[in-house]
């Protein structure tokens, strides 16, 4: 992600990173193991999730320190989606979380049978999400 001057982004090596126009480093969080996913930028926060059985996480994207976390059963290998002031991101306990961006509740989950890898779509208020089966799931309405 690319704002107000930044670079925001994950690496394998288990971090997130803030470099500045010039490539400084402006600081460096570990936040699992590894993360293969992006970041997604809302208010001043950054959220992502570990890979493995790491945390899905909320980052102050000024100082890169830890706001909110929580735990699934699984990893996140996608990357999260903002849709108003909502997230989505799938996980590898096969289920699909919105979670409220402002309050980091999650308003629901839905069960998705398989891992979830892809990252979701959101369009016309509806959320797209696909499973590691193969199937193609459909929520609405997006809030």
């Amino acid at each position: 992600i690319v704002a107000d001057g930044k670079v925001y982004f994950t690496s394998w090596d288990g971090n997130a990173y803030a470099l500045d126009e010039k490539g400084n480093h402006i600081w460096k969080r570990k936040v699992d193991e590894q993360v293969s996913a992006s970041l997604a930028l809302y208010k001043g926060k950054l959220y992502g999730g570990g890979m493995f059985d790491g945390p899905f996480f909320a980052l102050d994207a000024a100082k890169g320190t830890l706001l909110r976390s929580f735990k699934t059963w699984g990893g996140f290998d996608a990357s999260p989606v903002i849709s108003g002031s909502v997230l989505y991101i799938g996980s590898f306990d096969d289920n699909f979380y919105a979670i409220n961006a402002d309050t980091f509740a999650v308003e629901w989950k839905r069960p998705m049978r398989a891992h979830v890898r892809a990252t979701c779509a959101v369009a016309d208020g509806t959320v797209f999400a696909a499973d590691m089966q193969g199937r193609l799931f459909a929520f609405a309405p997006a809030k």
